[in-house]
């Protein structure tokens, strides 16, 4: 295929919106999720003492009349909020993505392996959406932004090492719920699971900051390679 800059297009307007959306749904989950912990605990707290109960275990059926309906939409309401954020930083980080395919393709003149609409598309595809995108980040910043190589490499990393947390732990909770609970593997897998749960959480952060970087380099390396090709271009 020929040369086709021509047909890049200027993608900052479009990184800054993924960039600062991801932001916001990073600070608006953390600062719910303490929201709905203090509520609960509280709410949990007060009903204990409105019951006047001297055991240690609360009825949840006593203590929902006693928090009120009212405390519980509250929480409800937070996790609506933290759904839409996430879903608006999504569609803009999707909105990104797409373009930076397209300018990838426009700055070397072939095709990528897939489409600029497959790339967006394979992540609402499941078991597709664990392998594909991230080969597709792959090819887009080895075809346009080779400065941004290292950092989609930890950032395809650090997403592969907490997926398989993710999944670890969930196989070892599953496990728990479904064994016997006197045997003696139980406080086992509950301290293997407490370990998972304190790697899983670094990871993550650092997952959400590689994130962001990613997108912040595959923007700004894209439009400095256009440049030197379009200097090349001419001194052609």
């Amino acid at each position: 295929m020929s040369n086709i800059l021509p047909y890049f297009q200027d993608n900052d307007k479009r990184a800054r919106r993924a960039i600062t959306w991801n932001i916001i749904s990073i600070i608006t989950a953390i600062v719910g999720t303490i929201i709905a912990v203090v509520l609960i605990v509280v709410f949990a707290f007060s009903a204990y003492t409105a019951l006047g109960s001297s055991s240690s275990e609360i009825d949840f059926n006593s203590v929902i009349p006693a928090a009120g309906i009212g405390s519980l939409f509250i929480i409800f309401a937070l996790l609506l909020v933290i759904f839409a954020v996430l879903i608006v930083a999504a569609v803009f980080y999707l909105m990104w993505l797409h373009r930076a395919h397209q300018n990838a393709v426009a700055i070397s003149g072939e095709e990528l392996i897939l489409s600029a609409g497959w790339h967006v598309g394979f992540h609402f595809i499941p078991l597709a959406n664990l392998v594909m995108p991230f080969i597709l980040m792959y090819h887009v910043a080895n075809k346009s932004a080779k400065g941004a190589l290292t950092l989609v490499k930890w950032y395809i990393g650090l997403s592969v090492t907490s997926t398989i947390l993710s999944v670890m732990s969930n196989i070892i909770g599953y496990t728990i719920t479904n064994i016997d609970q006197t045997s003696n593997s139980i406080g086992a897998l509950s301290a293997i699971s407490s370990v998972i749960g304190l790697i899983s959480l670094p990871i993550s952060i650092a997952l959400i900051i590689v994130f962001i970087f990613v997108i912040h380099m595959i923007n700004k390396q894209q439009k400095v390679t256009a440049e030197e090709k379009k200097m090349e271009i001419r001194e052609i």
